[in-house]
């Protein structure tokens, strides 16, 4: 019988598989969509974004220390391009 951690690696893995593709993408566009803006409402408006997306993805267990793919970290870097107070701490973890 398989663990619960173990289990839940799988399904975080699973999760990941399906969003990680498309959370890349979204990251890349609001990089550039911020380096690009031209008012102060959107260049206040995309890291509030970014980071709303991080709280709902970590709240869904979809994004969380361990991911697969090295994706916990690539996040975390990507985001903190975005805005440099954009950190694991804003979802709980270290």
């Amino acid at each position: 019988m398989h663990s619960l951690s173990h289990r839940k690696r799988l399904r975080l893995a699973e999760k990941w598989t399906r969003v990680s593709p498309w959370w890349l993408a979204v990251l890349d566009r609001m990089e550039a969509l911020l380096k690009n803006a031209k008012s102060e409402e959107l260049i206040e408006a995309v890291p509030e974004a970014v980071k709303n997306m991080l709280l709902v993805m970590s709240a869904q267990g979809v994004l969380a220390p361990g991911a697969p793919q090295g994706l916990w970290e690539t996040t975390w870097k990507r985001a903190a391009a975005i805005d440099p107070g954009l950190t694991p701490a804003i979802v709980g973890a270290k």
